[in-house]
């Protein structure tokens, strides 16, 4: 396979194509980069068992997202993320739990004390 690329580059840059592939190389990269980061957030939303949800503000029209925390004390959904899209909303979730593990507030603190 990686004798077939260096055939084809070798071509390409001897019919003057070469910037065009370099290009097209490129383009792909990046978005695989994009994919691998949408991939990365899904599975720390799975990870935390998380749910996400679109909202619908009563317009018909407008929408938002959120990410619900789930906890056995009252109460037992807790939206710890909103965005106007996924990726915003899971961003806003992820500082949030990232903030609350950093400094967790005085009942947490009881609670981990053995």
């Amino acid at each position: 396979m990686l004798n077939y690329r260096r055939h084809e580059i070798e071509r390409a840059a001897s019919c003057g194509h070469f910037s065009r592939l370099l290009a097209d190389w490129l383009e792909l990269e990046t978005a695989n980069e994009r994919l691998n980061g949408v991939v990365g957030e899904f599975a720390y939303v799975e990870n935390e068992c998380w749910d996400i949800r679109c909202v619908n503000e009563g317009d018909g029209e407008s929408y938002y997202w959120e990410i619900i925390e789930h906890y056995m004390a009252k109460p037992h959904e807790r939206c710890i993320g909103r965005g106007d899209t996924i990726m915003q909303a899971i961003a806003e979730a992820r500082k949030t739990v990232e903030t609350k593990r950093a400094d967790p507030g005085p009942e947490e603190k009881d609670e981990n004390v053995s």
